[in-house]
């Protein structure tokens, strides 16, 4: 799905602020030439701002308003490091003054400042919760649900609705996360994360897909040697039933997406047939991610993703390794996703997606809006890698641009990209140190 609106304060316009991602290390190093006699002189260190004080007593910063903006350094012209979550306490470090902050500048993590005017100094230690928050049992950040019908009100307040007072209409289908859902005024109500009010009866739950990918070990030494049955698939005693699909009766079967591992390999009629440790089985009847090229410049261990459209699979590597492989959902016709080499430019818990305010809309085209979609990678302006809570067509193109995930997945393949999302933010852009995720899409 391609992302319109962007919440936390942080949309595809910043993309001008974010640090440099194509600038190396090599960037960041000067080196002195000279010539003849001529003698070099040491390069000088950056003018450091001037540190204060932090006081004995101040342990955290406890953020005061939702989306508080992180600088890379204490300016408040520097790139934006990332976004604190209300309430958070997060550790104080240092402190020092810069411009932008009518008081002072607070360290709060590596290459994270904000400033005080905005935050409150405690003497309590610091605690976070790591975002989005999933309680136990759940896969899912929030209850979901979408609009039954066009026209469903939403309200402000409580006294708003039981006043009638309505705010915004919904269309049909648009999608909603709810917090919370209380009874008054003779009927049940559902307060989403936006903090608005919808009748609960105006609602219909989402039913979030399950699913999950598999990680996998060093045995496995090539990504064509796994697969997920694209539906029954049948295993056979031997390849050339399986490639024949034979009156003899097959010993079992495949359910659909079970993961296919193939421990040997042969070649019958000119097509190649799985042995699994069930049986053989035609890898025609399973969805295979193809074999391309490593990257270039492919550091050692570097994690990276390769999503390969016309299988509609995802691999994520740590160097040449595959260590994950699942199914997804890409930009469908007309809403392509594009192809070529990426770097995640933007990490969030969660955002809301909306295409109501694209300037390209018109009457023809269906307006969609879901709210608080988790665990999203922004890799190319607007399209994402994110998990989704309206389908589980995995294995099917039919997203606006981005790569659709099943919730376990998008979870999974966040918190393993770099960089790591501290607890008590929202949102982290990748720095020069730490780049954000290769990513692959052919």
């Amino acid at each position: 799905m391609t992302s319109r609106t962007l919440t936390l304060a942080l949309t595809v316009a910043l993309a001008p602020s974010i640090v440099s991602l194509a600038r190396g290390p090599a960037h960041a190093q000067t080196a002195l030439l000279t010539t003849g006699a001529a003698t070099a002189r040491a390069p000088q260190a950056p003018e450091q701002p001037p540190r204060v004080v932090l006081g004995t007593n101040v342990r955290s910063m406890r953020v005061l308003r939702a989306g508080e903006i992180l600088r890379a350094r204490p300016d408040g012209n520097a790139p934006r490091r990332g976004t604190a979550a209300l309430g958070a306490l997060l550790p104080a470090l240092e402190a020092a003054l810069g411009p932008g902050c009518q008081s002072r500048w607070v360290r709060v993590g590596r290459s994270a400042w904000v400033c005080q005017s905005n935050v409150e100094p405690t003497n309590v230690a610091p605690a976070a919760q790591q975002l989005p928050p999933v309680r136990q049992g759940a896969w899912l950040p929030y209850e979901y649900a979408f609009a039954a019908f066009g026209g469903v009100r939403t309200y402000r307040t409580q006294q708003d609705a039981l006043n009638e007072d309505w705010a915004e209409q919904l269309e049909r289908s648009m999608g909603v996360a709810l917090t919370s859902v209380q009874r008054f005024g003779g009927q049940r109500w559902g307060q989403t994360a936006s903090g608005r009010w919808i009748a609960y009866n105006e609602l219909v739950l989402a039913r979030p897909s399950d699913w999950q990918g598999a990680l996998i070990d060093e045995s496995v030494p090539s990504a064509d040697r796994v697969g997920f049955a694209r539906g029954r698939a049948l295993v056979w005693p031997s390849a050339g039933h399986a490639a024949s699909g034979s009156r003899v009766a097959p010993r079992e079967s495949v359910a659909p997406r079970e993961l296919v591992v193939a421990i040997e390999t042969a070649t019958v009629r000119g097509r190649p047939i799985w042995r699994t440790p069930r049986g053989w089985i035609d890898p025609r009847h399973l969805f295979v991610a193809s074999v391309a090229p490593m990257p270039a410049n492919l550091a050692p261990n570097e994690r990276w993703v390769d999503i390969d459209t016309r299988s509609q699979m995802l691999v994520a590597y740590e160097g040449t390794r595959p260590v994950y492989f699942t199914l997804i959902s890409s930009g469908r016709r007309g809403f392509d996703t594009r192809r070529g080499e990426f770097r995640a430019w933007i990490k969030l818990a969660t955002t809301d997606m909306s295409n109501a305010d694209d300037p390209a809309l018109d009457t023809s085209t269906r307006v969609y809006s879901v709210e608080r979609v988790p665990w999203v990678l922004f890799f190319n302006g607007d399209q994402a890698l994110h998990g989704v809570y309206w389908h589980d067509r995995f294995g099917t193109a039919r997203s606006h641009g981005c790569v659709n995930l099943a919730p376990k997945d998008a979870r999974w393949i966040f918190e393993w990209a770099p960089p790591v999302l501290p607890a008590g933010w929202e949102a982290v852009f990748p720095t020069e140190d730490e780049p954000g995720l290769r990513v692959r899409v052919r």
